[in-house]
């Protein structure tokens, strides 16, 4: 049986398409970040043309889960998106990597 969905959620909703649909139709990198840290947009919802760029990949690994970030790690590495001094703090924490538990034959 369905539940009944309140305005905020029916709102939630729309904000979120409306930013995937933004971020579809945007052409900026900077514009494109700004989408991806305000929606937690993932990499698959963002335009193949613009993920080559630094700043849309240095705001993808905060919210990709960790196998996810093990499989573009190279093109992370190639695009130099974790050079520079935050470069380690781009990955992610010590206490992530201690929790989520991946098994080292998951990412083979």
């Amino acid at each position: 049986m369905l539940t009944e969905v309140t305005r905020q959620e029916l709102w939630q909703i729309y904000v979120l398409m409306k930013a995937l649909e933004d971020a579809k139709d945007t052409q900026d990198p900077s514009t494109l970040r700004v989408l991806i840290e305000t929606h937690r947009l993932t990499w698959e919802q963002c335009p193949t043309w613009l993920l080559k760029e630094r700043t849309v990949l240095m705001s993808l690994p905060k919210y990709m889960p960790i196998e996810a970030m093990v499989r573009k790690l190279g093109l992370m590495t190639f695009r130099q998106v974790f050079e520079g001094p935050d470069g380690e703090e781009t990955l992610v924490s010590h206490e992530d990597i201690y929790k989520i538990m991946v098994h080292p034959f998951a990412s083979l």
